[in-house]
């Protein structure tokens, strides 16, 4: 039988010939026993083959166990996603279209500035943006996207909306219309005793831009959900 044919022998006859073959006394080139003669050429071609088909197999579990691995990551993120919608039911989301590149950018934003909660905030002033995360994992998921208003210098007391890592200080579930729902980014009491710091509230109207006093402007339903969940100490990030 020469190496060819050899090539040709399906797997599970090439490990019943290797076994048959395991009790015959090898030679270094070839030996009579029993009238069978065991050539070390061909036993080299038999092991060689065999090792192939087992790494083969080995490499065929391993890329099923790290697909499958991914498969259940990818079900769990999407899990999580489902979960933290249901807490805010009846927000308002925004669609930005095709924004994972975007979103990604945000999410590495809130891994390098870190939070001591499971939860951060992003708000984007350029495009009147707020991105809520949550913790999955070592990663930071997107889990809701609002539209909003943020602050502009302007010459009847508005300023800017403060660009910076910060935290949320404090809340305030005050009923005062256009000021519902407050969690204080920026705390910053008035001579009045007034909490006259920067944060998020209800007010917004759908108007995007930068028209506010320097607070974040939200749908009611949008800021009760941060003020409901995102717990006092969470990082909020904003640029």
């Amino acid at each position: 039988m020469n190496r060819a044919q050899i090539a040709a022998i399906p797997a599970m006859t090439v490990i019943s010939f290797v076994s048959m073959m395991s009790a015959i006394p090898h030679a270094s080139a070839a030996q009579s026993t029993d009238n069978v003669i065991v050539d070390s050429g061909i036993l080299s071609s038999i092991s060689s083959r065999l090792m192939d088909t087992t790494i083969s197999k080995a490499a065929s579990k391993a890329a099923s166990g790290v697909e499958k691995q991914e498969q259940n990551t990818d079900n769990e993120i999407s899990d999580l996603v489902k979960k933290t919608a249901k807490l805010g039911s009846r927000t308002i989301k925004a669609d930005w279209g095709d924004d994972a590149e975007y979103i990604s950018g945000l999410a590495k934003k809130v891994a390098d500035a870190g939070s001591i909660s499971d939860w951060a905030i992003v708000t984007d002033t350029a495009n009147s943006r707020t991105c809520v995360f949550r913790s999955f994992k070592g990663a930071w998921v997107c889990v809701q996207r609002f539209d909003c208003a943020v602050g502009s210098i302007q010459s009847d007391g508005h300023s800017s909306t403060q660009a910076g890592n910060h935290v949320i200080d404090h809340k305030s579930s005050s009923t005062a219309e256009g000021n519902c729902w407050w969690s204080c980014v920026v705390p910053w009491w008035g001579d009045n005793g007034e909490d006259d710091g920067q944060g998020f509230h209800d007010g917004f109207d759908g108007t995007t831009g930068m028209i506010t006093h320097g607070c974040t402007r939200l749908y009611q339903e949008n800021a009760k959900y941060i003020y409901d969940n995102v717990t006092v100490g969470s990082r909020v990030i904003v640029i």
